[in-house]
């Protein structure tokens, strides 16, 4: 289930609850938005695992050329269908139905490393290779799960010198 989804079945007043309530709760998994059963994770239908297996072969040869919703379309991945795979962790889902490798986070911190601290939006969308329409929900990403900080309205830098957990 969404976090919205839980807050409204069970009537919590204050959505902030929830998080106090998923870190009481072990046996529950909470990642991506979405809460289920730790060590559960939905399965892909057939044909949609076909299509999402297309989509991370041409993520692994490059990873931050997400495809246009025109191209996604081609492939049979809709909203819905991104959201499944998303849910499965197969995809890392961006706002705007952008599709990335699970793993981009961690390439994203090591291509990132290598910049002169602190850096701009256009240097990170340049080293990634990759345009603003993906640089921009990927960074703000990166930012909330700490992997980068914003220092003012311009300049980011690398929070975790590691490699992304």
């Amino acid at each position: 289930m969404t976090h919205a989804d839980l807050v409204r079945a069970l009537r919590l007043d204050d959505p902030q609850l929830l998080v106090a309530l998923l870190q009481s709760c072990p046996e529950l998994d909470d990642s991506g938005g979405r809460v289920r059963k730790r060590g559960s994770a939905p399965t892909l239908r057939t044909d949609l695992e076909q299509a999402v297996s297309r989509l991370v072969a041409a993520l692994q040869v490059a990873p931050f050329a997400a495809p246009e919703q025109h191209e996604l379309a081609g492939l049979g991945l809709g909203h819905r269908e991104l959201g499944a795979a998303a849910a499965a962790r197969a995809i890392l889902l961006l706002p705007g139905d952008i599709a990335l490798l699970p793993s981009a986070p961690d390439i994203a911190a090591g291509i990132l490393r290598d910049l002169p601290q602190p850096f701009t939006l256009s240097a990170a969308r340049q080293a990634l290779g990759t345009t603003r329409r993906i640089a921009v929900p990927l960074l703000e990403y990166l930012d909330r799960i700490g992997v980068t900080e914003r220092v003012d309205g311009e300049l980011r830098r690398l929070r975790v010198p590691a490699a992304v957990a």
